[in-house]
């Protein structure tokens, strides 16, 4: 349809912490390099399209071969397909266990990944997600989740075990009682799905890897959006802002704007973007020398 515009943008940084990002992303084909740089951002413009977020787990090596597993196979199974549903994101989900259990019985080491999708269709937003890699709608100045936390503590939650103010701190914050890398005989793995909804002028939908969340609240998150409209800059300061205040774990953080008129001044703010989002890339990196 012409005139429908859709800016993609995403950041990801291997943090301070570890030696390697077992972080991913897919952005509408667009993978972490094998070469697993310290950091890197990458934007794209299109009309439709797949994107994604995994953070691996199990390891330096296993948690990178696990979240690499669920994007590779997201791109071979997009290419097939549309994910346009949860039917089909069970048959994706089963490809990607499979793929990875196998990896479990032969090395018998715990690997595992989270995986949330966000599939766009003529306007049209579907969500799906497994762990706690979240994400955000932004409209109109309201941020709302639209991903769930198969979290232990988040399950306490909704049973009002413990408050969502004790959950910030709890010590089990981090534990998943739902993962992509768990076998048949263990758990069925039920990916949740987020409300569908259409696109509306300027939203802004937000993906995160739980090395920005643990660290970044909510109303955090609205305050950095409110620094800036342009994707690529805003990217890359979620990721700066997570390493300043400590986070233990890789970042990623990825946006995707909803703007379907492109005037010059607005193409002209993306390309500032990347240009200004490239060197606070490498002011982030020189956090983790």
């Amino acid at each position: 349809m012409k005139g429908r515009k859709i800016f993609a943008s995403v950041s990801s940084n291997v943090g301070t912490r570890k030696k390697k990002n077992e972080d991913n992303f897919y952005l509408n084909g667009v993978t972490l390099p094998e070469n697993n740089p310290k950091h890197i951002m990458q934007s794209i413009e299109l009309d439709d399209g797949v994107f994604a977020v995994a953070d691996g787990m199990g390891g330096m090596r296993r948690g990178e071969f696990a979240s690499k597993c669920a994007v590779s196979i997201l791109d071979k199974f997009v290419k097939e397909k549309p994910l346009d549903s949860l039917a089909a994101m069970d048959e994706y989900v089963e490809l990607v266990n499979s793929k990875i259990c196998d990896k479990i019985n032969e090395t018998k080491e715990k690997i595992g990944t989270t995986i949330t999708v966000v599939s766009i269709n003529d306007k049209t937003v579907k969500i799906y997600n497994v762990g706690d890699s979240r994400c955000y709608l932004y409209r109109d100045g309201t941020l709302t989740l639209l991903s769930k936390d198969h979290t232990l503590v988040s399950q306490l939650v909704e049973m009002n075990v413990i408050t969502a103010e004790e959950a910030k701190t709890d010590k089990r914050r981090n534990q998943l009682y739902q993962h992509i890398g768990m076998m048949k005989d263990d758990v069925i793995i039920s990916p949740f799905e987020g409300p569908g909804f259409e696109l509306a002028k300027d939203d802004m939908i937000l993906l995160f890897s739980d090395g920005v969340t643990d660290v970044i609240d909510d109303d955090e998150i609205v305050s950095i959006i409110e620094e800036t409209t342009n994707i690529n800059k805003l990217t890359n300061r979620f990721l700066y802002r997570a390493l300043k205040k400590g986070t233990k774990d890789n970042v990623t953080a990825m946006i995707i704007k909803y703007a379907p008129s492109s005037k010059s001044a607005e193409i002209l703010s993306w390309v500032l973007g990347i240009v200004i989002s490239a060197i606070l890339g490498i002011i982030a990196g020189l956090i983790i020398i």
